[in-house]
């Protein structure tokens, strides 16, 4: 996938990026507001256990114990990478669901994605998401 930038009106669908802040309106970013302990059944997200490779999806480093969102994701290894997918960095503590999540390190700034910093405390949606990269 690969993907770099994305329009205001793109779907993400096959990035399954989406970072929301606990009581944030990410209206502007195109992106819905979630709560940081929505259940994302709703969504079709699924528990993946860590044994599954995903180079397949482009998927790299990402915790054994994250959300991931069905959208063609079953299991993800414990030391895989998603910056195929154009996602930045994350912190390991927050939930991942999507196939185009990429494990990152804390401070590190997603503008690629045209999120903002993330918090140790946020939870990741990824289906039917919309995502708009900040222009400078």
């Amino acid at each position: 996938m690969g993907v770099k930038r994305v329009k205001p009106s793109t779907n993400l669908e096959t990035m399954g990026v989406k970072r929301v802040k606990p009581a944030k309106n990410l209206e502007t970013m195109g992106v819905k507001r979630v709560k940081p302990s929505k259940n994302f059944e709703t969504i079709g997200v699924k528990l993946v256990k860590p044994s599954k490779n995903f180079e397949s999806m482009g998927v790299k480093r990402v915790k054994p114990s994250m959300n991931f969102e069905s959208v063609g994701v079953n299991c993800v290894k414990p030391s895989m990478n998603f910056e195929s997918v154009g996602v930045k960095l994350v912190k390991l503590s927050k939930n991942f669901e999507s196939v185009g999540v990429q494990r990152v390190k804390p401070s590190k700034n997603l503008e690629i994605m045209g999120v903002k910093l993330v918090k140790p405390s946020m939870n990741f949606e990824s289906v039917r998401v919309k995502l708009v990269k900040h222009s400078n």
